[in-house]
């Protein structure tokens, strides 16, 4: 009782600082300490996490359980099924135009069966060309360690783990690369610079690259 008490002295003290800064805002003035509110912020967090953490002592001593909202997947409005995770809001869920949107109780309409059909068939595309890719590497790997061949599975599995086989959405500046092979860490740079295929604006000689690119693309203008 004495933390939530204190809790709500901060929160007029914060909220007190807020008017103040957008007064001083308004008279076109410093304001002066503007610190203060992330101190007093910093301290509201502090005491909600004592007394969420003296919650869930409580709740496992009584129940065993923590009492806390678990995450859940649920089907959107669209009938795409998403990772959802409940938390206090500003709004009441039925004055919440978002929510009702996305999270109302309602279910996805007829006309997103269509979308839900072309949507898997996608996923199914995309971890078929993926397992296939790693079969591949595998089959190059069993070509080069014939020992290996009586464990195919189990390194078929150990590439999947390695190569994080559901990971669908590749970056547009990565899917230009090559695909690696199997032992091949590195692929042939020159190569695709030559081709002009290497832009990745997190290396050290991507300014470097860029000027040879230009001189090339003017070498084939002439």
């Amino acid at each position: 009782e004495d933390l939530h008490k204190l809790w709500y002295v901060l929160l007029k003290e914060r909220n007190r600082l807020l008017t103040m800064e957008e007064e001083y805002r308004y008279q076109h003035e410093l304001f002066p300490s503007p610190e203060r509110i992330d101190k007093v912020e910093e301290s509201m967090r502090n005491i909600m996490l004592v007394i969420r953490e003296r919650d869930i002592a409580y709740n496992l001593l009584e129940t065993g359980k923590t009492g806390e909202q678990t995450p859940q997947i649920r089907e959107t409005s669209f009938g795409l099924l998403r990772y959802y995770q409940p938390k206090e809001r500003i709004l009441p869920f039925y004055k919440n135009r978002y929510y009702q949107l996305l999270w109302g109780k309602r279910k996805s309409g007829p006309w997103t069966n269509i979308f839900k059909r072309r949507y898997n068939e996608f996923q199914e595309h995309q971890e078929h060309q993926e397992t296939n890719r790693i079969k591949k590497i595998v089959a190059n790997v069993l070509q080069k360690y014939p020992h290996l061949r009586d464990e195919e599975e189990r390194v078929l599995e150990e590439y999947k783990k390695s190569y994080d086989f559901e990971q669908y959405h590749i970056p547009k500046r990565l899917a230009q690369r090559p695909k690696l092979r199997g032992h091949q860490a590195v692929w042939h740079e020159p190569e695709f610079i030559e081709n002009g295929t290497l832009d990745d604006p997190n290396s050290e000689d991507f300014e470097r690259l860029q000027q040879e690119k230009v001189v090339r693309m003017r070498r084939k203008k002439k």
